[in-house]
């Protein structure tokens, strides 16, 4: 579970803040297509060994026991109240699947926000349901960057911590 709830929230924050590619901007179209030959091969034996379903070592248990300590920790410094209480109830009624290809469903959840609360709210909703669909724009109105990381680091780890515990069986997050 550990490694599901790392790699939701680790995608979660690629999407926003990483290039859609890892290759060099300005590499040529047929280099471009010889990295990847080579490297394919090599993350597809990765991708293929068997999954080892081991009980998680105390020191690892931990370590993430303290991670989601400190982010939550940023999240109450950061985030407001009002838009912590939404998406901890938009992510309770949802079903695990995507919210519709437009984003009004953004804006008819933070429309119960007070109007400064929105801009935050709206950051919130797309981490935790569309990361890969975070407008530049939306970052961009976020000029603090401390406050930025702490708030998507926040809703990345809530909505992540949330499928762990669905796919645990588990019915709720403790919060």
């Amino acid at each position: 579970m550990g490694v599901l709830v790392t790699f939701h929230y680790l995608n979660r924050m690629v999407n926003v803040f990483l290039r859609p590619s890892p290759l060099p901007p300005g590499l040529p179209d047929v280099a471009r297509g010889q990295v990847r030959r080579m490297v394919a091969p090599l993350l597809g034996s990765l991708a293929a060994r068997p999954v080892v379903r081991d009980a998680p070592s105390p020191a690892s248990a931990d370590a993430f026991a303290r991670t989601v300590s400190v982010v939550e920790a940023a999240g109450t410094r950061v985030v407001p109240e009002a838009v912590r209480a939404l998406l901890h109830k938009e992510l309770a009624d949802w079903d695990g699947q995507p919210r519709g290809s437009d984003l009004d469903w953004v804006e008819r959840a933070v429309a119960v926000l007070p109007r400064d609360d929105r801009p935050a709210g709206r950051l919130a909703m797309h981490l935790a349901f569309a990361s890969y669909r975070v407008p530049p724009s939306l970052v961009a109105r976020f000029p603090d960057d401390r406050a930025l990381i702490e708030l998507t680091s926040w809703s990345s780890l809530t909505a992540a911590r949330l499928l762990g515990v669905r796919a645990a069986g588990a019915d709720s997050l403790a919060r």
